[in-house]
């Protein structure tokens, strides 16, 4: 196989990730849009978790505490 048709193949299927948001105990299904990163607010010191989420569930905790950034895919 040549390195370009490597190369198309790579890039054919470029569809977002899905959202890793559960809303009402099901997960979103919905097109990942953010990477959010979550930081922990309580006392033991949690590592931070990054999760990708829509557009809406992002806007539904955006304020909340313990998010930290919110970066565009």
């Amino acid at each position: 196989m040549l390195l370009d048709e490597l190369i198309n193949l790579s890039t054919t299927d470029e569809s977002p990730p899905p959202c890793e948001a559960t809303v009402d105990g099901a997960p979103c299904t919905r097109p990942a849009a953010y990477r959010v990163t979550v930081l922990c607010t309580c006392t033991e010191n949690h590592p931070k978790t990054v999760v990708l989420l829509c557009e809406t569930c992002t806007g539904l905790i955006r304020d909340e505490p313990g998010i930290g950034s919110v970066i565009p895919l």
